[in-house]
């Protein structure tokens, strides 16, 4: 990649995340009271607007998070079976978020991405661009648990409406790119495009605990993927991430998020059956497991702006689907 591609990329990989604690009546101790900016291979599940924090009642909040994976090859049976595929994603979500009472909240999320595919697939060209909204995702949080100790357990349920763009196609046709749907040749696989077209479920766990110096965070989340179109469905996700934070000074914090990620495969029941020299993909595409550990590191200019730097190193990679990258990543955000 060269140095202005890798330059736009670290501009555009940029996390917009407000203080998701909104009682100003909490000092604030180098925003640790604030979950961290987590920045992930998942663009499904928003974990930052799902973190362990409701908005007092009748407050306003603006909610957001972002992901800017890369891939380079396709892996099968822990073999990269696809090393020409190269594949770039910036996703950002925003909405907003209104505190309710007893704990409670109530807000609306709505993602967009860009995707960029190049090179190829099994030896045949197969590059294409994806970009627009997701699914719009109404969601519901609730305190189940607030202690003495600074300790808070959050519960959410999301509702991902089938409102994005699902239908973006490769620039070639060949044997490759016909290969996902009977009646949409050169249709991208799912996995690429902004949404899936499907109606889905969010259920997520998170716990938060602040202290005067130090503020751990941990999420669970599970995605259930409906169908779409000729019953294609994107496999189901689990996420789990644990983080600390520990502040170094009143404005100087750092951050170490160890994220697990697993998904099932995606299924396209009704796609051609594959050909001679078809790539193991045709048809479907799998997943696996992956682990990266995140450090980053954050200063606070003033109340109203936090910069920072970190990075995504990819520990486990899956022995099945899209290869992670490790990467370098900008941290900016206001706090309002």
């Amino acid at each position: 990649m060269r140095f202005k591609e890798l330059l736009l990329l670290l501009l555009l990989c940029v996390a917009i995340s407000p203080a998701a604690w909104s009682n100003s009546d909490e000092p604030d101790e180098g925003y640790l009271i604030r979950p961290p900016v987590f920045l992930t291979d998942e663009p499904d599940v928003p974990l930052t607007t799902f973190a362990a924090s409701v908005p007092v009642p009748g407050h306003l909040t603006l909610c957001s998070s972002a992901s800017s994976p890369e891939s380079d090859g396709f892996a099968q049976n822990g073999a990269d079976v696809q090393p020409s595929l190269k594949l770039s994603r910036i996703g950002l979500a925003a909405g907003v978020m209104r505190g309710m009472g007893r704990g409670s909240a109530v807000g609306v999320l709505v993602p967009a991405s860009w995707v960029r595919v190049r090179s190829g697939i099994g030896g045949l060209p197969a590059t294409g661009d994806t970009y627009g909204l997701g699914g719009a995702i109404l969601f519901a949080k609730k305190t189940l648990r607030s202690g003495r100790n600074g300790s808070l357990v959050v519960g959410s349920l999301g509702l991902e409406l089938p409102t994005g763009e699902d239908d973006a196609t490769f620039d070639q046709s060949n044997a490759v790119t016909n290969a996902y749907y009977a009646n949409s040749p050169r249709r991208m696989p799912l996995t690429w495009q902004p949404s899936n077209g499907a109606t889905n479920f969010h259920l997520v766990l998170s716990f938060g605990r602040a202290l005067r110096r130090v503020s751990y965070q941990g999420i669970l989340a599970y995605k259930l993927n409906g169908a779409g179109d000729e019953d294609v469905r994107l496999g189901n996700v689990i996420v789990g991430a644990l983080s600390a934070t520990y502040g170094l000074s009143p404005g100087i914090a750092g951050s170490l998020e160890v994220v697990l990620r697993s998904q099932g495969d995606d299924s396209y029941p009704n796609a051609p059956p594959p050909g001679v020299n078809q790539p193991a993909l045709a048809g479907t595409t799998t997943h696996g497991t992956s682990l990266s550990i995140n450090p980053s590191i954050r200063c606070s200019l003033g109340t109203r702006l936090t910069i920072g730097l970190g990075a995504r190193l990819s520990v486990i990679k899956p022995n099945d689907g899209m290869v992670p990258r490790t990467r370098v990543f900008l941290i900016l955000y206001p706090n309002f």
